[in-house]
């Protein structure tokens, strides 16, 4: 995004988000621009977040529910079993002593029920806001360049007050300073409204709404079926003892 980077303190290999780490608008050309770097971030963490380590792709998967469930006794996913239903892997492998199961058609319909009635309710609901990787760290980055420009611009006054530029030259690195802050303020107040509680839950209830358009969609596949519903829970456990099944949302922004 034709940026520059410098960590005074020395170099940092791949600790990308080091709090000594100077980022700057750079001269050169950037190769992408800020929209399509930010979307490509956006795509990497959301898929960092739905899938975990070792996860399988949905493609693989035998249900849109699968890889999604977790036992509420040991904390392993529940697995897809013949002819159908979920089954806790731990049970499976003898590592878990509780038989967490569920027919698929029981959980399918919880989860659908679920969704309309979270949908439908004005209560507040249990999500956990996912900023961007860098989101807070970007607000800080954002807020260094500010004061940068604020001392560029203090610099080009005194070169002009002392008559070192032209009045020509000072209104051109004034123009560029003035253009380079607005950017950054735009981008500041846009990070910053982000996490806007009231903004938030709204959002989230436009999730639930667009991932139950895509679980009842006839036509929609197996596997955007998971990912949808991947993107929206952050935490799914079921409880056969207890005929629980507890859901917390996540958040994108």
């Amino acid at each position: 995004v034709g940026k520059n980077r410098w960590t005074p303190t020395g170099r940092t290999r791949r600790d990308f988000h080091n709090p000594d780490t100077v980022t700057a608008a750079g001269d050169h050309e950037p190769l992408v621009t800020q929209e399509e770097f930010d979307a490509a971030q956006k795509l990497v963490r959301e898929a960092s977040e739905k899938y975990r380590p070792k996860a399988r792709p949905s493609f693989e998967l035998k249900d849109w529910m699968g890889g999604i469930v977790r036992c509420a006794d040991c904390g392993c996913t529940l697995v897809f079993q013949r002819p159908r239903y979920f089954v806790c892997n731990g049970y499976v492998h003898a590592r878990c002593k509780s038989r967490q199961s569920i027919t698929v058609d029981a959980l399918h319909d919880a989860v659908l029920e679920r969704l309309h009635a979270d949908l439908a309710s004005s209560a507040p609901l249990s999500y956990k806001v996912s900023q961007s990787d860098s989101s807070v760290h970007d607000l800080k980055i954002l807020r260094q360049q500010a004061e940068q420009y604020e001392k560029k611009l203090s610099r080009i006054r005194d070169a002009y007050a002392a008559g070192v530029d032209s009045l020509e030259e000072y209104r051109r690195f004034k123009e560029e300073i003035d253009c380079q802050q607005s950017e950054i303020t735009a981008r500041i107040e846009e990070l910053e409204a982000k996490v806007d509680p009231a903004a938030a839950a709204r959002q989230l209830r436009e999730s639930i709404a667009a991932t139950l358009r895509t679980l009842e969609a006839p036509d929609v596949s197996l596997t955007e079926k998971n990912s949808a519903v991947r993107s929206l829970f952050d935490s799914c456990t079921y409880n056969k003892a207890a005929s629980t099944l507890a859901i917390s949302y996540r958040l994108f922004i």
